[in-house]
């Protein structure tokens, strides 16, 4: 905005001064100042003109979204769902293409980012012409970013050796091989849990821990020619410490290659897909990819958000009851991240049930007590989010009274003295005594 207002100052400046060199011209009588005023007045009106395309200009109002995701031939859709939801988390932008798309359109200045998913680089390169190629080496050469993930991340290296078989890429933003699939941590089409070995004196992992537990799923590990220059991110533990995550400048713009599937988050519902969520994870990924986002994009690096803890759950039933009768009792809650819940209960009276679930957020589970004796008893409920964040315990308070004991012997024995003329026979037996002033009024 700042140079928007100074160009138009500046264009105001050469317009009043193009008036008075008009002024000059049709009434001086000078030919010599008269030559002056015109080459100066062409001189003027260039670069007005230079100006006028300059302030013209303005990527912020031709931009389409920050991120532009390929959802074409074969690109994986969880991972694609993910990666949205990851965007979303952090407040980021999406448009999603084919690559007749990308082939048809200049990139430059409509996205800040273009991200490649898994799937299949071999059908990446017969879906995208030499036109569309060239088109993304464009984008980021000009400042764009590139992230590729999986299969994302071969189809920009310049040559991929796949199950011993060497293929040419032709997309070439990394000089040098990537390398896959990975036997010794899942033979493909297996897939499976690997630690990553954080290098912590890459910029981006300012705020990661020593090792990320995350999803490999037939990615690559990455070998640079000699003329590649490029910084490590993480490398595989299982495979010799060999790069699993990279980043490196491309002309002005910037690319991550990513060979493991940080988007998905295991054990949770925030990434919007299934897949993984048999597996058992520790912690979340998207850390590591918010400031892999932050580096891509050329911002500051940013420290990722803490987790939000949930809501406090909701306990609803009777406040009263009896005792040893079953009651049952509705418990809910809510995550602010949509993540499954686990929840651990406590009656009041010296028993809980610890740690049970998972259930998906917002979803209403329903639990029976009965409790031995009476009393007032505080029903306590908590829950937690797959990376341990527990919320405030949620209360409800209930009376279980004492019982009321009903004796049927001294009842009925009460009702045959009151009424003297009943059951004369079983008086006799029971011995009851006949009550005299009853029974005079009763014969009078």
């Amino acid at each position: 905005m700042e140079s928007e207002n100074f160009i138009y100052f500046v264009q105001l400046l050469l317009k009043r001064f193009l008036i008075s060199n008009y002024l000059i011209f049709v009434f001086g009588n000078d030919m010599i100042l008269k030559k002056r005023v015109i080459y100066g007045v062409a001189l003027i009106i260039s670069v007005m003109l230079v100006l006028t395309t300059v302030s013209g200009n303005k990527p912020e109002e031709d931009k389409i979204a920050d991120v532009l995701i390929y959802a074409g031939v074969v690109a994986w859709g969880d991972g694609v769902l993910a990666f949205e939801k990851f965007l979303e988390f952090k407040g980021l932008t999406w448009y999603e293409c084919d690559g007749t798309y990308i082939e048809n359109n200049n990139l430059i200045g409509s996205f800040d980012a273009i991200h490649f998913p898994g799937g299949n680089s071999g059908y990446y390169i017969d879906n995208i012409n030499s036109v569309g190629l060239q088109n993304i080496r464009n984008f980021v050469s000009a400042g764009g970013g590139y992230i590729g993930i999986c299969a994302g991340g071969y189809f920009a290296c310049d040559r991929v050796i796949w199950e011993g078989t060497t293929y040419e890429h032709p997309l070439d933003l990394f000089n040098g091989v990537g390398y896959g699939a990975i036997d010794e941590i899942a033979p493909w089409p297996g897939y499976a849990m690997t630690t990553i070995n954080i290098n912590l004196t890459n910029p981006i992992n300012q705020y990661e821990p020593s090792t990320e537990y995350t999803l490999y799923y037939g990615g690559a590990a990455y070998y640079p020619d000699e003329r590649q220059e490029m910084n490590v991110i993480g490398t595989y533990e299982l495979f010799n410490d060999d790069a699993a995550m990279i980043n490196f400048e491309y002309g002005n713009g910037r690319v991550i290659l990513i060979g493991p599937h940080p988007e998905i988050e295991e054990d949770s519902t925030r990434d919007g897909v299934s897949f993984g969520d048999n597996l058992e994870d520790i912690g979340t990924d998207w850390n590591l990819l918010w400031t892999c986002i932050d580096w891509l994009m050329s911002v500051p690096i940013s420290e990722p958000p803490d987790p939000m803890p949930p809501n406090i759950p909701k306990i609803s039933g009777p406040k009263r009851g009896r005792v040893g009768t079953e009651i049952k009792y509705k418990f809910s809650a809510v995550d602010p991240e949509s993540e499954e819940l686990y929840y651990w209960i406590e009656w009041g009276d010296g028993t809980s049930i610890e740690w049970f679930g998972p259930y998906a957020s917002g979803n209403e589970l329903t639990k029976s007590h009965n409790w031995s004796e009476e009393g007032d008893f505080n029903i306590r409920c908590k829950c937690k989010d797959p990376s341990g964040n527990e919320s405030e315990w949620g209360t409800l308070e209930v009376t279980i009274p004492k019982n009321k004991q009903f004796n049927m012997n001294s009842f009925f024995l009460k009702f045959l003295e009151n009424h003297p003329r009943m059951f004369p026979k079983l008086r006799q037996l029971l011995g009851v005594k006949t009550n005299i002033l009853s029974f005079s009024y009763l014969i009078h």
